[in-house]
Protein backbone atom coordinates (compact mmCIF):
# COMPACT_ATOMS: atom_id res chain seq x y z
CA UNK A 1 0.00 0.00 0.00
CA UNK A 2 2.99 2.19 0.85
CA UNK A 3 4.55 1.78 -2.72
CA UNK A 4 0.82 2.89 -3.98
CA UNK A 5 0.16 5.80 -2.30
CA UNK A 6 0.56 8.09 -5.17
CA UNK A 7 -1.38 6.61 -7.61
CA UNK A 8 -4.58 5.73 -5.17
CA UNK A 9 -3.87 9.54 -4.26
CA UNK A 10 -4.33 10.55 -7.97
CA UNK A 11 -6.82 7.98 -8.60
CA UNK A 12 -9.09 10.39 -5.50
CA UNK A 13 -8.00 13.39 -6.88
CA UNK A 14 -9.31 12.37 -10.18
CA UNK A 15 -12.46 9.90 -9.74
CA UNK A 16 -13.17 10.41 -6.06
CA UNK A 17 -15.54 13.85 -6.93
CA UNK A 18 -15.84 16.62 -4.68
CA UNK A 19 -15.16 16.70 -0.91
CA UNK A 20 -18.39 15.95 1.13
CA UNK A 21 -19.36 15.49 4.63
CA UNK A 22 -18.85 12.13 5.93
CA UNK A 23 -20.60 9.87 8.15
CA UNK A 24 -17.31 7.88 8.84
CA UNK A 25 -19.20 4.64 9.85
CA UNK A 26 -22.25 4.68 7.77
CA UNK A 27 -23.60 0.75 8.46
CA UNK A 28 -27.02 0.11 8.37
CA UNK A 29 -27.06 -0.01 11.95
CA UNK A 30 -26.81 3.90 11.97
CA UNK A 31 -30.06 4.78 10.02
CA UNK A 32 -33.59 4.96 10.89
CA UNK A 33 -35.94 4.95 8.65
CA UNK A 34 -39.48 7.36 9.02
CA UNK A 35 -42.36 7.48 7.10
CA UNK A 36 -43.57 10.91 5.97
CA UNK A 37 -46.03 12.44 3.50
CA UNK A 38 -43.51 11.72 0.70
CA UNK A 39 -43.10 8.39 1.71
CA UNK A 40 -39.51 6.84 3.69
CA UNK A 41 -36.82 8.85 4.41
CA UNK A 42 -33.30 8.00 5.68
CA UNK A 43 -32.21 9.59 8.69
CA UNK A 44 -28.49 9.40 9.51
CA UNK A 45 -27.74 8.50 13.29
CA UNK A 46 -24.29 8.27 15.63
CA UNK A 47 -22.37 10.95 13.81
CA UNK A 48 -19.22 10.43 16.35
CA UNK A 49 -17.11 9.51 13.35
CA UNK A 50 -17.83 12.31 10.82
CA UNK A 51 -15.44 13.72 8.50
CA UNK A 52 -14.74 15.60 5.46
CA UNK A 53 -13.72 13.77 1.95
CA UNK A 54 -14.83 12.01 -0.94
CA UNK A 55 -18.02 9.86 -0.62
CA UNK A 56 -16.77 6.93 -1.71
CA UNK A 57 -16.10 6.52 1.44
CA UNK A 58 -18.79 6.06 3.05
CA UNK A 59 -20.45 4.32 -0.10
CA UNK A 60 -18.22 1.72 0.23
CA UNK A 61 -18.80 1.13 3.82
CA UNK A 62 -22.62 1.23 3.30
CA UNK A 63 -22.62 -1.20 0.38
CA UNK A 64 -20.00 -3.67 2.45
CA UNK A 65 -22.88 -3.84 5.00
CA UNK A 66 -25.32 -5.71 2.22
CA UNK A 67 -24.60 -9.55 0.21
CA UNK A 68 -22.57 -8.81 -3.04
CA UNK A 69 -25.90 -9.52 -5.01
CA UNK A 70 -27.79 -6.52 -3.39
CA UNK A 71 -24.77 -4.21 -3.82
CA UNK A 72 -25.37 -3.72 -7.69
CA UNK A 73 -28.52 -2.32 -7.69
CA UNK A 74 -28.33 -0.40 -4.32
CA UNK A 75 -25.39 1.39 -6.00
CA UNK A 76 -27.80 1.53 -9.15
CA UNK A 77 -30.01 3.88 -6.91
CA UNK A 78 -27.41 5.79 -5.80
CA UNK A 79 -26.42 6.64 -8.98
CA UNK A 80 -29.67 8.20 -9.63
CA UNK A 81 -30.13 9.96 -6.89
CA UNK A 82 -26.78 11.41 -7.92
CA UNK A 83 -27.43 11.77 -11.56
CA UNK A 84 -30.73 13.89 -10.28
CA UNK A 85 -28.14 17.15 -8.74
CA UNK A 86 -26.19 16.67 -11.50
CA UNK A 87 -23.52 14.44 -10.06
CA UNK A 88 -22.04 11.22 -12.05
CA UNK A 89 -19.76 8.63 -10.59
CA UNK A 90 -17.33 6.76 -12.40
CA UNK A 91 -17.20 2.84 -13.89
CA UNK A 92 -17.50 -0.17 -11.52
CA UNK A 93 -13.73 -0.67 -11.82
CA UNK A 94 -12.45 3.04 -11.14
CA UNK A 95 -15.28 2.94 -8.05
CA UNK A 96 -14.25 -0.60 -6.99
CA UNK A 97 -10.51 0.92 -6.35
CA UNK A 98 -11.62 4.04 -4.74
CA UNK A 99 -13.59 1.41 -2.84
CA UNK A 100 -10.51 -0.76 -2.18
CA UNK A 101 -8.67 2.55 -1.15
CA UNK A 102 -11.35 3.63 1.78
CA UNK A 103 -11.23 0.31 3.17
CA UNK A 104 -7.70 0.20 4.00
CA UNK A 105 -8.05 3.62 5.01
CA UNK A 106 -10.51 2.25 7.61
CA UNK A 107 -8.13 -0.27 8.63
CA UNK A 108 -5.12 1.96 8.83
CA UNK A 109 -6.95 3.90 11.07
CA UNK A 110 -8.34 1.27 13.00
CA UNK A 111 -4.46 -0.31 13.31
CA UNK A 112 -3.56 3.45 14.85
CA UNK A 113 -6.43 3.14 17.53
CA UNK A 114 -5.44 -0.01 18.26
CA UNK A 115 -1.94 0.53 18.39
CA UNK A 116 -2.56 3.63 20.64
CA UNK A 117 -4.63 1.66 22.69
CA UNK A 118 -2.18 -1.18 23.36
CA UNK A 119 0.38 1.22 24.46
CA UNK A 120 -1.55 2.40 27.06
CA UNK A 121 -2.14 -1.40 27.47
CA UNK A 122 -5.86 -2.09 26.81
CA UNK A 123 -6.44 -5.48 26.22
CA UNK A 124 -8.39 -5.02 22.97
CA UNK A 125 -5.83 -3.27 21.33
CA UNK A 126 -3.75 -6.40 20.87
CA UNK A 127 -6.33 -8.13 20.23
CA UNK A 128 -7.34 -6.12 16.86
CA UNK A 129 -3.46 -5.76 16.11
CA UNK A 130 -3.30 -9.45 15.82
CA UNK A 131 -6.73 -9.62 13.54
CA UNK A 132 -5.27 -6.62 11.10
CA UNK A 133 -3.96 -8.89 8.70
CA UNK A 134 -6.75 -11.29 8.66
CA UNK A 135 -8.89 -8.03 7.69
CA UNK A 136 -6.52 -6.95 4.69
CA UNK A 137 -6.21 -10.59 3.68
CA UNK A 138 -9.85 -11.19 3.56
CA UNK A 139 -10.46 -7.83 1.77
CA UNK A 140 -12.44 -8.08 -1.68
CA UNK A 141 -14.00 -5.61 -4.20
CA UNK A 142 -17.26 -4.13 -3.02
CA UNK A 143 -18.56 -4.66 -6.70
CA UNK A 144 -18.38 -8.18 -7.80
CA UNK A 145 -17.36 -8.77 -11.02
CA UNK A 146 -19.58 -9.63 -13.65
CA UNK A 147 -19.80 -12.21 -15.80
CA UNK A 148 -16.80 -14.83 -16.66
Amino acid sequence: LYGERHERALQLERFGGPDTLLHGDLWTTNMLLTEGSKGLRATLIDWDHVGVGPVSYDVSTFLSRFLPNHRRWILGMYRDAAAGTGSRLPGDAKLNLLFETAECARYASCLAEAALAASHGERWGFEQLAEIENWFGELEPILPATGP
